[in-house]
């Protein structure tokens, strides 16, 4: 059944309020084989993504998943290197866009941020904060915030210095979007192969106590696919 092609009508479905949780993963495999050939989807895959399924339709089912889970907060993905953590997010993105577009997102690699703070300073930062709006007219609308994904937190530089100025440009990044999260419900998207202990001794414990506010955290289980 998952490897048939889905029909328009079908498609539609997948927009109703009351989703085909086997109808969505039909799509998921599609557009998981569209980029890899052999996308499969094994067991600690489909606990990933139907709980990923229900966090987007914004079904309180996933709030009965654990006590600490909340639709009103981002994800913090984390697990063993290669196990699709950023594929799973890939995926989310394109799917939002073609079926949620209210719940859309962007993904962007913490290194490319690095790079941009070393290149263009504090404005690499501004970008993921105060101007991380939909903006009409050059302004702003705090009614309107953007969700950003965060792939592969860890791999970037830590201390990177520009102009003169050193810091910890993803430590300033979550604490800033944390302050827009309890003002302006702005939420956060984190895959990392860290874990609570690992973001408190890289970032800090005021970043570890954020994150724990501001995003369910989720595991992803499994072993290294790409060995």
């Amino acid at each position: 059944m998952m490897n048939q092609k889905i029909d328009i009508k079908q498609e539609k479905k997948i927009m109703e309020k009351h989703y085909n949780m086997s109808k969505v993963l039909e799509e998921i495999l599609r557009i998981g084989k569209s980029s890899i050939e052999n996308f499969q989807l094994n067991n600690f895959d489909l606990k990933v993504y139907k709980t990923l399924i229900k966090y987007f339709y914004g079904d309180a089912d996933f709030e009965k998943l654990n006590s600490h889970y909340s639709l009103n907060k981002g994800i913090f993905l984390h697990g063993n290197i290669g196990t699709g953590k950023s594929r799973v997010f890939e995926i989310f993105s394109e799917f939002t866009k073609k079926y949620l577009p209210e719940k859309k997102f962007h993904v962007v690699k913490t290194s490319d941020i690095a790079d941009a703070f070393y290149a263009n300073g504090l404005d690499a930062i501004h970008k993921h904060g105060l101007l991380s709006f939909k903006m009409y007219d050059s302004t702003p609308d705090i009614t309107k915030p953007i969700t950003k994904c965060y792939d592969d937190l860890g791999v970037e530089p830590k201390l990177i210095k520009s102009y003169g100025n050193e810091r910890n440009v993803m430590a300033d990044i979550l604490l800033k979007r944390y302050d827009l999260f309890t003002k302006y419900e702005m939420k956060t998207f984190i895959s990392t192969n860290y874990n609570a202990d690992d973001i408190e001794a890289n970032y800090g414990d005021r970043v570890r106590s954020r994150l724990r506010e501001m995003c369910n955290d989720i595991v992803y289980e499994g072993t290294d696919r790409r060995r």
